[in-house]
């Protein structure tokens, strides 16, 4: 299948987050020039349509990260069918655009590839994962919402709150307004002061408190954030995040194994308790959370990730890939949600789950960093050795390796270029090193999530199996072995 049959519904995607040919004409072209890097190793076709949303929504909102949007004129539209022609005969063409923007995203999807994209409904439903009646529907109550949409971008609804559990404050709101995680509420003629961390169902949204003190069962509240916003409302920072932990169950049960190796090793998840997912845009911090809720199945810790404010947009768009993520993991932005200080001595939780660029640009998934990551779970005494090792070899590897040229690339950004720069580089000729190297490629790991992307199947590795194969890998008995052979493998073989 050829990348460009998406070129058309991809740019009413870009268009329908960004406002503006121009710009969505450039997140497309990018976004298209490393969908073409990787299409080869997505061995499933229909993960395609789904690869190639992602990465222009990533694209879209990088660029909304860095400038606000304006409205800007719309493409002639193809079809002049409702609501478009009621709408086009009293508003600018901009306006529309903010009105379609202002939907739900369920809905400006499909509206967008329709009608801006030209697409069929088998088409849009092909290219967005859905059956067609899904589309049909959906379309259909698109419609309705732009024929009475208000004229404006920011859109607020009201809910009641229902109980308060300080930090966490309850509010039920009717289902046609029901806020997205992220989104910030607040009292009639207040700034907003909570954020939405979890939406249970029912017309419930679970909230975080950010400051003040809680609102009283029955008070109305509204929806301040408008979808597709830049969220600059107040981020949670340590104190919050200190009392959120606190409110939640403590630690206890022993260690609960989830079957992935540098996790049951660095940072051991309690049978009940908290556990926390950090780290910068792009190190796989979403991945990793998925495969815990997965792993998980609703047993074990309440699972919280941070995120900063610049990720929002990407995260809610989740959904594609796992309707109940927003039900069963708590989304916390967070003032300190990449901050590896912070993840390895400050953090409140009982397990911390720190993602690093220094793994992910070199291709080492999941890019758990053994240095930042940590566990208050008590574990054996064989396991707390083998483990205190495992970093204490990866720290001095680390500092012998580095490159601060690599470094400097990471700390503006540039991605793209630490990954070409540390393609290109060598290790240094130091046996410490190269067993370090082993190591690491040991402790990367096949996720089931991954499967339609990779092709690997994922894979369980028991906590026993985990030990046996660090444990080999430090007293030097792999020193022979290829660091290949040791990629995405499961148990160590004799």
């Amino acid at each position: 299948m050829d990348v460009e049959q998406y070129r058309q519904p991809a740019y009413a995607t870009a268009l329908a987050i960004l406002g503006d040919h121009h710009l969505a004409e450039d997140a497309v072209q990018d976004a298209f020039v490393e969908a073409l890097r990787s299409w080869d190793r997505i061995r499933e076709p229909e993960a395609r349509p789904a690869w190639v949303r992602a990465i222009v929504r990533h694209r879209c909102h990088r660029l909304l990260r860095r400038r606000d949007m304006g409205g800007a004129p719309l493409p002639e539209l193809r079809d002049a069918a409702e609501p478009w022609e009621h709408v086009a005969r009293t508003e600018t063409a901009s306006r529309l655009l903010a009105r379609l923007r202002s939907l739900p995203r369920i809905h400006r999807d499909v509206l967008a590839l329709h009608y801006l994209g030209g697409c069929s409904h088998q088409e849009t439903a092909t290219f967005l994962g859905l059956p067609p009646s899904t589309v049909n529907n959906r379309l259909h109550r698109a419609r309705q919402l732009m024929k009475g949409a208000p004229a404006m971008q920011t859109t607020s609804f009201a809910g009641t709150v229902i109980s308060v559990d300080s930090p966490f404050v309850e509010v039920r709101f009717v289902d046609e307004g029901l806020p997205e995680i992220f989104d910030a509420l607040a009292e009639a003629g207040c700034p907003p002061r909570m954020r939405v961390v979890q939406r249970p169902g029912d017309g419930l949204v679970r909230c975080l408190l950010l400051s003040g003190e809680p609102p009283v069962p029955g008070t109305h509240v509204i929806n301040t954030t408008s979808d597709g916003g830049t969220y600059r409302s107040a981020a949670a920072g340590p104190e919050c995040l200190e009392r959120m932990a606190k409110a939640l169950p403590a630690c206890g049960g022993g260690v609960l194994e989830v079957g992935v190796k540098p996790i049951d090793l660095f940072c051991p998840l309690p049978q009940q308790g908290t556990v926390a997912t950090l780290g910068t845009s792009g190190t796989g911090k979403m991945v990793v959370t998925l495969e815990l809720l997965q792993r998980m199945a609703g047993r074990g810790p309440q699972l919280v990730c941070l995120a900063d404010r610049a990720e929002p947009a990407l995260i809610r768009d989740l959904r594609d890939e796992a309707d109940d993520f927003d039900r069963r993991a708590l989304w916390v932005v967070s003032s300190v949600a990449n901050d590896p200080g912070f993840a390895a001595e400050g953090a409140p939780f009982d397990s911390v789950v720190y993602t690093t660029p220094l793994l992910g640009i070199r291709g080492m998934w999941p890019a758990v960093d053994p240095l930042r990551s940590r566990s208050r779970v008590e574990v054996s005494e064989r396991h707390a050795r083998i483990a205190s090792e495992a970093r204490s070899l990866i720290r001095e590897a680390r500092a012998r390796s580095m490159d601060p040229e690599l470094l400097e690339l990471l700390a503006v950004g540039a991605t793209q270029a630490a990954m070409h720069h540390a393609r290109k580089r060598t290790d240094p000729d130091d046996p410490l090193v190269a067993r370090a190297r082993r190591l690491e490629a040991f402790l990367t790991h096949p996720f089931d999530i991954g499967k339609p992307i990779t092709g690997r199947d994922g894979v369980d590795v028991s906590l026993a199996d985990t030990l046996d194969g660090v444990e080999a890998i430090l007293q030097g008995h792999c020193d022979a072995r290829p660091v290949e052979d040791l990629l995405y493998i499961g148990a160590l073989a004799g």
